[in-house]
């Protein structure tokens, strides 16, 4: 949880960079986000991935994102960051009413069955908003996306 809410508080100071970009992603996505030895660059790592080839599952760490392949940005990108809100919750952003230069998200959340929470997180573009409230939305639920 603290991981989500780390990143999403990040996310409002709006510095965008590679390294929250792929940390946001591992955190969501699953793995975890490292800088290469080789070339600097922040990729995202997973062990217990199948090897294609051999069909058995490799217990070493394999490269499963790097940076580059980051078609969208989270802090600028609707679609990118529409990605994020857990399950099927509902959201909602805005211009924020204290500060129309800012916008302002709000993202649900279930807590236990039967009951509906909202959070709320802000951000200088739509985007970062919807990012930030969706990483404590996450983090409240405890909901990590799982790829098929």
């Amino acid at each position: 949880m603290t991981d989500l809410m780390e990143l999403a508080s990040r996310v409002e100071a709006g510095i965008a960079s590679r390294e929250l970009e792929m940390r946001i992603k591992a955190a969501v996505y699953g793995g975890v986000a490292l800088q290469s030895p080789f070339n600097g660059e922040w990729c995202i790592y997973r062990a217990g991935t199948t090897d294609a080839r051999t069909g058995k599952i490799m217990e070493r760490p394999r490269l499963i994102a790097h940076a580059d392949w980051l078609r969208d940005s989270y802090m600028t990108s609707a679609d990118a960051a529409m990605q994020l809100p857990p399950g099927d919750e509902c959201w909602r952003v805005g211009h924020d009413a204290d500060d129309p230069s800012w916008f302002m998200a709000q993202c649900s959340y279930t807590p236990e069955p039967g009951k509906m929470g909202f959070i709320v997180g802000r951000g200088d573009t739509a985007a970062a908003a919807l990012t930030a409230a969706a990483l404590r939305a996450r983090a409240h639920q405890g909901t990590v996306h799982v790829e098929q």
